[in-house]
């Protein structure tokens, strides 16, 4: 290897250049952003729109209260995610960092609800999948071959 370059030709990092257009990685990422929109839309609206049995049993009762109350705030952070990464999707194809940064944020903590609802028993199994699309959707506006197209130096400028 010579000038931090490898020698796999496989490892190389082609960095985006001015006028190539929007990058086809980021086009994955905005894609795989909007199609996770619909889905936890989709999902709060199946949270908040349940309706919860009703049991003679106290206990039982206020168990199935707490869950009923749980499935609106997951519902209501999946809805608020799912708008602020819509709203996100115009900077990401103009190549605005901050709005980058904001999608990894929203990502984070959607994910993070996502996944804890489903282990907990209250989310169903769309979470666990909703989860995946949306790490796949932030490695995609994440790689190092778009660091340019964001405004940010190469390894090699520094």
């Amino acid at each position: 290897m010579t000038d931090n370059v490898p020698a796999d030709p496989n490892r190389q990092i082609r960095y985006w250049r001015a006028g190539e257009g929007i990058p086809g990685v980021v086009w994955t990422g905005v894609v795989l952003y909007l199609l996770c929109a619909v889905g936890l839309i989709v999902s709060a609206l199946f949270m908040w729109a349940a309706e919860p049995p009703t049991s003679e049993d106290v206990d039982r009762q206020k168990t199935i209260d707490a869950v009923a109350s749980a499935l609106r705030w997951i519902g209501g952070v999946e809805m608020i995610g799912a708008g602020v990464l819509c709203l996100c999707v115009p900077g990401l194809l103009r190549g605005r960092a901050r709005h980058r940064t904001l999608a990894m944020a929203v990502t984070g903590v959607v994910v993070l609800v996502a996944l804890g609802s489903w282990l907990i028993g209250v989310g169903g199994p769309a979470q666990p999948v909703l989860a995946l699309l949306l790490a796949l959707a932030a490695l995609a506006v994440y790689r190092p071959a778009v660091k340019t197209f964001y405004g940010q130096k190469t390894g090699d400028d520094r």
